[in-house]
């Protein structure tokens, strides 16, 4: 009974989820919609859930990917799943530790894995996890650290920069927020830490503005 209790004291403290509603663009039409979900996890854990669905009127595709980071912002499970059409569905998982990849691949039925190891020396923290979240960075701070892609399953060495507060025109909307900049392109975010928009060369995702 007390091991219960004090479960139950810590999910009071884990601070509700945060959901963000986003259209999606390429280049410069909209393909789809998706919703991006962000839950902290008890232990100061955090997990983030972005599923997109991309010409549905088409059964075109959904894409689910799903990133949870320690308290230090270290990714220690990647997902991510793409269903095409009605029937084609490949799925990747990740689990990663400071030493590497552990990889499982399935699709058609048939599943693969690979190890993809990463030198124990390099960083693989990444704090920006929580700015805006749990802390505020300055201006000009940035997050340098290895992270695992999941598009080409091999560690990248990332860097994320805090470029101050922006305003940024969309769609002829003016969006403010926290611009960072971030490989092939800038991220904009509230002061919740949520998308407001993701700009990259011919792909750009936009908060959906309130009903």
């Amino acid at each position: 009974m007390k091991s219960i209790a004090l479960a139950a004291l810590l999910l009071t403290q884990v601070p509700p989820p945060t959901e963000t509603k986003l259209g999606l663009w390429i280049n410069g039409a909209q393909v789809g919609t998706g919703i991006q979900t962000e839950r902290f996890l008890p232990e100061g854990n955090k997990s983030t859930v972005l599923t997109l669905e991309i010409r549905p009127e088409q059964n075109g595709s959904r894409v689910r990917q799903e990133t949870t980071v320690d308290a230090k912002g270290r990714a220690t499970r990647k997902i991510m799943e793409i269903v095409s059409g009605r029937s084609n569905r490949k799925l990747i998982i990740a689990e990663l530790s400071a030493t590497g990849a552990n990889v499982t691949i399935t699709e058609n039925g048939k599943t693969s894995k690979q190890v993809v190891p990463v030198s124990d020396q390099v960083p693989t923290e990444n704090p920006s996890e929580f700015w805006f979240r749990t802390t505020k960075p300055k201006v000009g701070e940035k997050a340098v650290y290895y992270g695992f892609d999941m598009s080409e399953l091999r560690w990248r060495l990332e860097e994320v920069v805090y470029e101050g507060q922006k305003t940024l025109e969309f769609n002829s909307r003016k969006l403010s927020g926290h611009q960072l900049k971030v490989r092939d392109g800038i991220a904009l975010v509230d002061d919740k830490g949520r998308p407001l928009l993701i700009r990259t060369p011919g792909v750009e995702m936009a908060m959906e503005p309130a009903p």
